[in-house]
């Protein structure tokens, strides 16, 4: 009886071993790249070119819990809601960049991130960055939407022209 124990739990690792190279040598399946605009794009499309615009980024990666939408979305609705003219006259933009993607991955080390946060950037026309902040109390305002939008509100009209 012992025997037939041990070769079935050898069976076992054998086909979990087995099932884990078999996934590692399937071809990875095709992503279909993320949104990087609000639902106003067709608003920020028209808009004039700027020389200068405020840049508000959500950095998400492949994996996405209840929290990281949660956050992206209370974003959106922040920026949907309190700017919608500078939205809509492009002198602020909504981008959604995943840093998992090799593209991206220069973000990390851009705006020294080490977890999913929203980064607030001016960018002037040279499309050198004049000045961003990471706003990395989004996390400690999640279930706090009001408090949330007050704090991504306040970090904007820091950086966004006096006149918007």
């Amino acid at each position: 009886m012992k025997r037939i124990l041990q070769s079935l739990l050898l069976l076992l690792v054998l086909l979990g071993i087995g099932a884990g190279i078999y996934q590692k040598l399937q071809p990875a399946p095709s992503v279909s790249p993320e949104p990087t605009v609000t639902a106003a794009a067709d608003a920020v499309a028209s808009a004039p070119v700027r020389s200068e615009r405020v840049t508000v980024t959500y950095f998400t990666s492949d994996v996405r819990c209840i929290s990281c939408k949660k956050i992206e979305a209370l974003t959106r609705e922040t920026l949907n809601e309190r700017f919608a003219d500078a939205l809509a006259d492009g002198a602020l933009v909504f981008e959604t960049h995943n840093i998992d993607r090799p593209e991206n991955k220069h973000y990390v080390e851009d705006y020294e991130l080490s977890f999913k946060t929203v980064i607030i950037a001016k960018e002037s026309a040279d499309p050198k960055q004049v000045r961003w902040q990471r706003m990395d109390d989004v996390w400690t305002y999640l279930n706090e939407p009001e408090s949330f939008k007050d704090y991504l509100d306040a970090g904007i009209r820091e950086v966004l022209p006096k006149t918007i």
